[in-house]
């Protein structure tokens, strides 16, 4: 059905559709769905066009809908996104237990067909309420299930226990990007795993190392969530039993990702030499692992020398530095995502890293340049949309950092993005994020020590 006084109006400024596209910023195509009634403009797009068009509300150009009509669309959308998420949701559970056996490989397979079933969401329905829902009910499998808890062990059925963890740890991974709370529930589910998974690594010779490698990537998750919800010491013993458990999986890349991280809960506890140390001996370890033919994800290549790299720069080994973070970039050109190397790593921690690399090698100039590819210095919002909540706190925290450094500091943005990085962090409540927002005050403080405006500001510093 036309929209006639959309089209009256658009004729009416003597425009055609391709100028009115051009200067809605939105292609002839859209322009031509909107005014024979095939699809309504929305948010943003359409105050743009009632700007364009001079039109003082919605019914001037025949874009008011009744009551009705808007109710029966919007209940026709919950009935779509509930099927759909239903659907998604029995899909999921019906790999988790489409198996009789399990194995080291299935268990490889069957992990990283559920993360991508997680990633490739149906974008047609709401993408985060239909993980949400997906994602508690994979983490709720062994729970409800089988009763899994810190203080019930449960060892049998084993083949069924060990795939029902797979997914609720596979599906914990995509929590942990979440907010705190989603965060904290992670942890909890995990910690309800792991005493039957680690009682299984003691008395089954048959799933000996199928459970050692799911409780090393349990430990690898509980210290990630530590260093941000808790302490950092807690978080090194974390990966010290990932690392103990990924010892007895006889799995040489899950031993390579506990030694990885391992290596950032030292440097997150200020243990800056031993970090170094511990990030080195982890390519080294890589290094042996190709030597034995066995093959490392190049993403994890790349997360590893970028890991060494920066932690070299801290150390003031800047030659070596600056050659681990060409590496880092170069490993990650030929990156695959589907290869599962069990660390949190992507383009945009890659670019953070080698900001930081940049940052401790004494450039603060390029330091801000290349956090900048991350992170809009202006506006403090991310440049891309595949990140965890943790990505843009941390950026900000970075970039605020570097233009304290930089030879011509500008006191008012330098404080604007302190202000931003601060909000970003009480909102994600991350341990190690407001660690960051402490050090670059102390460092604002400094620089202006009887500004009454930085003074001021400390005020704003109030823990959760």
């Amino acid at each position: 059905m036309l929209r006639a006084k959309l089209i009256e109006a658009r004729e009416k400024k003597r425009l055609t559709q391709d100028q009115l596209a051009e200067q809605c910023n939105v292609d002839v195509a859209t322009i031509r769905r909107w005014e024979h009634g095939e699809s309504m403009p929305q948010g943003r797009n359409k105050w743009r066009l009632m700007e364009v068009l001079g039109a003082s509300s919605e019914d001037d150009l025949g874009l008011a809908r009744r009551r009705q009509e808007k109710k029966q669309d919007q209940d026709n959308h919950t009935a779509l996104a509930s099927l759909s998420r239903q659907g998604v949701t029995i899909r999921l559970i019906a790999l988790v237990n489409g198996r009789t056996t399990i194995s080291s490989r299935e268990i490889i397979d069957l992990g990283s067909k559920i993360e991508q079933e997680l990633e490739t969401m149906n974008n047609k329905i709401s993408r985060r309420e239909a993980m949400q829902e997906a994602v508690f009910a994979l983490i709720g499998l062994p729970l409800a299930l089988h009763h899994l808890s810190p203080t019930n062990i449960v060892e049998e059925p084993t083949e069924e226990i060990l795939r029902q963890c797979t997914a609720g740890i596979t599906a914990c991974q995509q929590l942990i990007k979440g907010n705190a709370t989603e965060i904290a529930e992670a942890s909890r589910a995990l910690s309800s795993y792991l005493p039957s998974l680690k009682a299984i690594v003691k008395n089954s010779s048959k799933h000996r190392t199928v459970a050692a490698r799911l409780v090393t990537q349990a430990y690898i998750q509980k210290a990630g969530i530590a260093i941000h919800l808790y302490d950092s010491r807690q978080a090194v013993k974390y990966a010290e039993q990932a690392m103990f458990y990924a010892g007895q999986s006889n799995d040489k890349i899950m031993e390579i990702a506990a030694s990885s991280r391992l290596t950032w809960m030292l440097f997150g506890n200020q243990q800056h030499r031993l970090a170094m140390h511990q990030a080195l001996a982890t390519v080294h370890l890589s290094k042996e692992a190709e030597q034995a033919k066995i093959k490392i994800p190049a993403l994890m290549q790349s997360a590893l020398y970028g890991d060494a790299a920066l932690y070299q720069a801290v150390n003031g080994e800047r030659a070596n530095a600056e050659r681990d973070v060409h590496l880092a970039s170069l490993y990650y050109q030929y990156a695959r995502k589907d290869e599962p190397i069990y660390l949190a790593w992507d383009k945009d921690l890659l670019v953070l890293f080698e900001g930081r690399t940049r940052y401790f090698n004494g450039d603060a100039k390029a330091a801000y340049e290349t956090i900048s590819q991350v992170i809009d210095p202006d506006t403090f919002q991310l440049k891309t949309t595949s990140f965890s909540k943790d990505t843009r706190p941390q950026a900000i925290n970075f970039l605020t950092q570097a233009s304290l450094k930089l030879p011509k500091k500008d006191k008012e943005h330098s404080a604007k993005l302190w202000e931003a990085g601060l909000e970003a962090t009480l909102t994600l409540k991350s341990e190690q994020r407001f660690g960051e927002v402490l050090t670059a005050y102390e460092m604002m403080s400094t620089l202006w020590p009887d500004d009454k405006y930085i003074a001021e500001l400390r005020q704003r510093i109030i823990h959760w």
